[in-house]
């Protein structure tokens, strides 16, 4: 049993929770998911599509700021787990607001979803709509020792979700330094990592505003599909540039370097799931907006005027 448990912490970790006993999982399997892991046959499940008029404005809900962020990790580790670049972070930053989440929670990792070529690759979408790709922020509530064994608890875990663009006009240097070693042709398959020589605060790639954001109750969107997720669904997107786009979509693989048909890694999202009689809520900045009837980032540098949030970065 202590081998066991060993063998779960380690797995959940790696993707949360990446290979669980085991069973290993693919998304080009995504149906056959529910039959070694039951639990991605649940009713809470993620991602989902946000539909914004029906989400319920939360007058507790409080206000992210730049700063929660803005302490690096004492190290670093950028790796290819054979679905998703993910960076593990030692020591990572705490928010302990719970105007913003329930308890305190110590983040650990965070990882990528993006598109096929010619294509769209977030996991949740917002009125219908989805975006390029989009970044998970893995947190855990330290009232558990450690993320493996938070995992399986109902208020275990908390994301924040960041939507991905492709269509800024130059590269997004903060990106940049996440991307070099795989750029460099060093984190391109299977089990391949690297330490970064010097860690950054994730604050350098969050988008301008925070204020505008959903919550809701959740899944993890990989096996074992743990219902313990207290979801954060941020607006305005991160925008990064085609080249970056096409690192991801060309240069990352799910094989092993020496394989001799290496398959590429792109598609990485679960398509949305039955909202199941959930609430998703919504924060109080500019909530009187209606339903997007512009264009989404259009709305967020409006709402970001009016509250005089605007910044140049």
């Amino acid at each position: 049993m202590k081998t066991m448990n060993v063998l779960f912490i380690v797995a959940v970790s790696s993707y949360l929770p990446g290979t669980t006993m085991g069973v290993g999982w693919t998304y080009h399997d995504i149906p056959a998911w529910g039959t070694h892991y039951p639990q991605c046959k649940g009713q809470h499940q993620s991602p989902i599509d946000i539909k914004h008029d029906d989400a319920v404005v939360d007058k507790k809900l409080g206000e992210f700021r730049h700063a929660l962020f803005d302490v690096p990790s004492q190290s670093m580790l950028i790796k290819n787990n054979g679905h998703s670049l993910q960076i593990d972070l030692t020591n990572g930053y705490s928010i302990n607001d719970r105007s913003l989440l329930p308890g305190q929670f110590k983040a650990v990792q965070f990882h990528f979803h993006w598109a096929a070529p010619n294509a769209k690759g977030s996991e949740h979408l917002i009125n219908g709509n989805q975006y390029w790709g989009e970044l998970h922020i893995v947190h855990y509530n330290t009232k558990y020792p450690d993320v493996g064994t938070a995992a399986n608890k109902s208020d275990g875990l908390a994301v924040l979700g960041f939507f991905i663009k492709d269509d800024y006009p130059q590269d997004n240097t903060a990106v940049k330094r996440i991307l070099d070693p795989v750029a460099a042709g060093q984190i391109n398959y299977d089990t391949e990592n690297k330490t970064y020589a010097t860690s950054f605060s994730l604050e350098t790639f969050l988008p301008n505003n925070l204020t505008v954001y959903y919550r809701y109750q959740g899944s993890l969107t990989t096996p074992g599909c743990y219902e313990s997720v207290v979801w954060t669904i941020f607006n305005q997107p991160i925008r990064i540039s085609r080249i970056q786009a096409n690192v991801f979509e060309k240069m990352v693989f799910e094989s092993k370097r020496n394989a001799s048909n290496p398959v590429r890694i792109n598609g990485n999202f679960r398509p949305f799931q039955a909202l199941n009689g959930r609430t998703v809520s919504r924060s109080t900045y500019c909530s009187g907006a209606g339903s997007f009837s512009m264009p989404i980032f259009h709305f967020i540098a409006l709402c970001a005027t009016v509250v005089g949030l605007i910044i140049v970065r």
